[in-house]
């Protein structure tokens, strides 16, 4: 490290270039978390450069790691880039989305890989998972200056090195948030639907037209509910049950076998008091099983915007 910071940018970018990338990068990751070489050491790594350290001293990690990754890997200043967002684990993202402004944990929601959006988001309080999910709907796409800043703020924080790749990524919107809410349960669905029902009664029927909830199950055709029902496990299924509405569970009950259908019954009776987060688990997984069966093409969710010929 104090040897590359030593031999000046030009150099070190022809240095860098011909190792392999993610090498280059962890180098320059320890790079930037130096501030100044000491001219003692620097001595003993490359005598013949202690002239022009004493003229004009080093540059500082951050300066150093800007200028030879620009130029090395094409593109703007690393450091002003958001892909870092993407290395970082989920106890650090988790730091971000629980203590930062609102906008920031949407941001970094939006642009995380939907799964890990949706553990973070189940992780959020009650009223941060409705705020943060609302600005996920609407968000335009963030002004570079915005991606900048943003960039300089966290990645100081967590010392990465960052690459150019993403900035002026569009993230956000509804498609946005719909894929984290596919990961998240029941219980966090429902908040922030009914949070959105009660503030945002537009934004609710965005939602609701383009993702399916367990309730949403009393719309499937008779053969989609008889592909689900083979896919379901049958206490499963009755623990999911013992909140259904009469109709849904009409549905279900006209298409089992009246043998099944006793089965069925028995497991609800059996069952007894039960705790809503288990049912909420439950309904959570059927509606996995329904996704799943839809993005096979094994069943429609026959929404009202679908086409027919």
């Amino acid at each position: 490290m104090i040897l590359l910071l030593n031999l000046g940018v030009e150099a070190a970018i022809e240095v860098t270039k011909k190792m392999d990338r993610s090498v280059a990068y962890d180098l320059m990751r320890q790079c930037a978390n130096m501030q100044e070489v000491d001219s003692g050491d620097s001595e003993l790594v490359l005598e013949d450069f202690l002239v022009k350290l004493k003229k004009g001293g080093s540059p500082t990690g951050r300066e150093f790691v800007g200028e030879v990754m620009k130029h090395a890997f094409g593109g703007d200043d690393p450091l002003t880039s958001i892909d870092f967002l993407k290395r970082l684990d989920k106890a650090q993202l988790l730091e971000i989305t629980q203590n930062e402004h609102p906008q920031v944990a949407a941001f970094v929601l939006a642009y995380v890989q939907p799964d890990m959006a949706a553990q973070l988001l189940s992780e959020l309080s009650p009223e941060q998972q409705l705020e943060v999910a609302s600005r996920i709907a609407v968000a335009e796409p963030p002004r570079r200056e915005v991606l900048n800043q943003l960039a300089r703020t966290l990645g100081g924080r967590f010392n990465n090195i960052i690459t150019p790749d993403s900035v002026g990524t569009e993230v956000g919107g509804l498609d946005s948030l719909v894929r984290i809410m596919k990961g998240v349960g029941r219980e966090v669905e429902q908040n922030i639907l009914t949070g959105f029902s009660e503030n945002r009664p537009d934004l609710a029927e965005e939602l609701k037209k383009n993702m399916f909830v367990f309730d949403d199950i009393v719309y499937l055709e008779d053969r989609s509910i008889q592909k689900l029902l083979k896919e379901v496990d049958g206490k499963v299924l009755a623990l999911a049950l013992k909140r259904a509405n009469q109709d849904i569970l009409d549905l279900i009950g006209r298409n089992l076998s009246e043998r099944a259908r006793n089965i069925l019954k028995e497991d609800l009776d059996a069952a007894g008091k039960v705790r809503l987060k288990d049912v909420d688990k439950a309904q959570s997984e059927v509606v996995s099983v329904v996704r799943r069966l839809e993005e096979a093409g094994e069943i429609s969710l026959g929404r009202d915007d679908e086409a027919y010929v």
